[in-house]
């Protein structure tokens, strides 16, 4: 059985404005990355992962998308990470659909298409606090 279980996921929020004619001078956003955990029960919780541009982009977006994952906890598996290890893995889970999602609105919009960059979601969340979400 899987340590952690991907149940679905839903977009929050989804905001794009178009700020003045796009150039397509620049195709890579600056990674303005949150996110923030919550628990829903003994082994289920969900994942929040959000980016917003805060740079001199031709349009305005913000997108959260929140995913539910399951923890499957066995006494006969190593795991010495626990919970907290795999959260992580929560936000890699969810990253690409972000990604997706920000991609699809821009290229919808008739501006030049942007590309969020890979990463290493351990190295971000050991680099990174928590962030509270009002939506």
């Amino acid at each position: 059985m899987a340590v952690l279980s991907f149940n679905n996921y839903e977009v929050l929020n989804m905001y794009f404005e178009a700020k003045k004619e796009d150039d397509n001078s620049n195709d890579t956003a600056d990674l303005n990355l949150a996110y923030e955990f919550s628990e829903i029960d003994d082994n289920k919780f969900s994942a929040i992962i959000a980016t917003q541009n805060n740079t001199d982009f031709p349009y305005t977006y913000q997108i959260i998308i929140r995913g539910f994952f399951t923890y499957n906890s066995d006494d006969d598996l190593s795991e010495p990470l626990g919970l907290n290890g795999v959260k992580p893995n929560a936000l890699a889970i969810l990253y690409p659909y972000l990604r997706q999602t920000l991609s699809q609105l821009v290229t919808l919009s008739g501006n030049h298409q942007i590309v969020l960059p890979t990463l290493n979601m351990f190295d971000f969340v050991s680099q990174t606090k928590e962030t509270s979400f009002n939506y």
